[in-house]
């Protein structure tokens, strides 16, 4: 979970929905479930970006005995996605830390600022990629 994730659902979600989320949360036994799947699916007004971009290897396997070229454009795609997501580049949840970073937030979700690895590869990058 990434803390621009956060800022985007708390945006674009009603009280209501917060409260709910809230809920959850309080309501967290623990374990390998995530808290935010409820019987009525995700809770997420918008669905954080990790849960956006991952599919299961059941998902992947029934899509590829399915539809082989439906397999192979879903392959395109991945590979496309690293020119958005390859920890090389400044993304929108950089700038979107870097503006409560700067207001005197903050929060062990900011990874784009904390991780190590991360912090490793982009200053490792030369600054024309940047």
């Amino acid at each position: 979970m990434f803390f621009a994730d956060m800022v985007a659902n708390v945006l674009t979600s009603s009280v209501t929905e917060l409260d709910a989320m809230e809920g959850l949360l309080s309501e967290d036994p623990g374990g390998w479930k995530c808290v935010y799947l409820t019987n009525e699916g995700c809770a997420w007004h918008l669905k954080p970006i990790v849960c956006e971009m991952f599919m299961c290897e059941h998902a992947k396997d029934a899509l590829s005995k399915n539809d082989p070229l439906l397999m192979a454009q879903w392959n395109g795609l991945r590979k496309k996605e690293k020119q958005f997501t390859w920890p090389d580049r400044p993304v929108l949840f950089d700038e979107l830390e870097e503006i409560f970073i700067k207001t005197g937030l903050d929060s062990p979700l900011m990874y784009f600022h904390k991780s190590p690895g991360l912090l490793r590869v982009k200053n490792n990058t030369p600054a024309s990629h940047l």
